[in-house]
């Protein structure tokens, strides 16, 4: 697949892509484990690289996950706007967004093993009702952590449709953050 892809894809960008969820049967969203150097390149960035950097994409979502040390902790925020010109503008932040909430998580953890982790999941809710808002808020923390399970469960049934040019085993930790508590038991309970 990476020979067919060097030869027929003319974007390297892909070629960043170090495990993915897109043959994977009934996903809830496209799940995408990426090497930080794509949004980092070394001649221009002079920020701390990342350890790790998962992109997630499903219905009326987008999210990213990113931590600074092979084990890191932290909680998923959620970041919904009641329209979408709002959306728009927080959708051109998200990344350093993210970035910049799990690198301060980092400076606050210097002194423990734990490194910087965060979650940010931004979410389309414009045009909702309160009751659609709570019901999009829900399957895209259910799609989120869905995919990233995908990315890291090991068991040969999923492991049998994830491309992985990455090749070693990821745990993470997502904890609850603002507005995800009502939540956490889902996350808690659905993979055991």
């Amino acid at each position: 697949l990476r020979e067919h892809i060097s030869n027929h894809v003319e974007d390297s960008n892909t070629l960043h892509t170090l495990r993915t969820n897109i043959y994977m049967e009934d996903r809830y969203a496209l799940g995408l484990r990426l090497n930080p150097r794509i949004m980092h390149p070394v001649d221009s960035d002079d920020r701390d690289l990342p350890f790790g950097v998962i992109f997630i994409h499903g219905r009326r979502f987008n999210g990213y996950h990113f931590r600074f040390r092979d084990i890191s902790r932290r909680g998923m925020h959620l970041v919904t706007h009641p329209n979408l010109e709002q959306y728009a503008l927080e959708s051109e932040e998200h990344y350093d967004k993210c970035y910049g909430l799990a690198f301060a998580q980092q400076l606050k953890n210097k002194n423990i093993p734990d490194g910087g982790a965060k979650a940010v999941n931004l979410i389309d809710v414009s045009g909702l009702s309160n009751k659609g808002k709570d019901f999009a808020m829900r399957k895209s923390v259910k799609a989120f952590t869905d995919s990233i399970l995908d990315l890291i469960v090991t068991t040969e049934e999923t492991q049998k449709n994830i491309v992985d040019y990455f090749g070693k085993k990821e745990l993470l930790y997502l904890g609850p953050d603002k507005q995800v508590s009502l939540f956490s038991f889902f996350v808690t309970y659905h993979k055991q």
